[in-house]
């Protein structure tokens, strides 16, 4: 999953893999405001694991991510910038974010 922009969710997550997730990559996202920006649904039975989440952009949250033994999942480049001064390639992202014009079918107004 990669070059999503996810914003306003201050109470909740911005990248949030449920049980059963395994061998995802997470990059290149720009979590804005986010009460926790990355988490893994994680216990000791459970089989979220060898996941990676690398080189995204947050500017707030915790990281709820359970690295090792026996989930092995990593976070690897991931930057926290300050306030909303992101990098020019967090700024693409952002500005390029959404649905993209090949889906014609998809409705963004709902009855």
């Amino acid at each position: 999953m990669s070059d999503n922009y996810i914003y306003d969710n201050h109470r909740t997550v911005g990248l949030y893999l449920d049980e059963g997730s395994r061998y995802v990559t997470l990059t290149h996202n720009v979590i804005q405001d986010a009460g926790v920006w990355a988490f893994t649904n994680a216990s000791g039975t459970n089989n979220t694991n060898d996941n990676t989440f690398t080189e995204n952009w947050y500017n707030s949250g915790v990281t709820q991510v359970s690295t090792g033994s026996p989930h092995n999942n990593v976070l690897n480049g991931n930057v926290q910038i300050s306030g909303t001064d992101w990098p020019a390639e967090a700024q693409r992202v952002m500005k390029e974010a959404g649905i993209e014009p090949v889906l014609p079918q998809v409705r963004l107004n709902r009855p």
